[in-house]
């Protein structure tokens, strides 16, 4: 079976999260961009929820794959409401470094929220830790 070449952005920090990752370990950004698209778009990897935004502020790269291992992916990315493969993508590889992570990692975490909130939220003082106090429940509350 042939090979097609599949064209993807990352959003940069975690472009630079992969990279750091390849570095640490000796492997290649593209055969781990491989493995998950592989893993996802064959059914060995639990559905996820839509990924429903594309990402923004990339970094393009492409890989080889199988023909019928990207139109697997291109079937569940129409089925399952994801924005783009790009958007698939960049979640896969988002949850597989986080869980490689070392424990003292710094995480950067996106909140989409309505001017208002993030206004009234402002008006408390350290917008992040308003943010943190208003998402995580009560007995988790003494890590922050």
């Amino acid at each position: 079976m042939g090979k097609l070449r599949l064209n993807y952005a990352l959003p940069n920090d975690l472009a630079t999260e992969l990279d750091d990752y390849c570095q640490d370990t000796g492997r290649k950004a593209a055969d781990v961009i491989r493995q998950l698209v592989s893993d996802y778009a064959l059914g060995q990897m639990p559905t996820e929820a839509a990924v429903t935004t594309h990402p923004s502020d990339t970094r393009r790269a492409d890989l080889w794959l199988q023909m019928g291992t990207l139109a697997a992916l291109d079937e569940r990315v129409t089925s399952e409401g994801h924005a783009s493969r790009s958007a698939l993508i960049s979640k896969l590889l988002g949850d597989y470094l986080i869980a490689r992570a070392p424990k003292n990692t710094m995480i950067t975490v996106q909140v989409r929220l309505p001017k208002a909130l993030y206004e009234s939220l402002l008006a408390q003082g350290d917008v992040e830790q308003a943010i943190l106090r208003a998402l995580i429940p009560e007995p988790a509350k003494e890590c922050v």
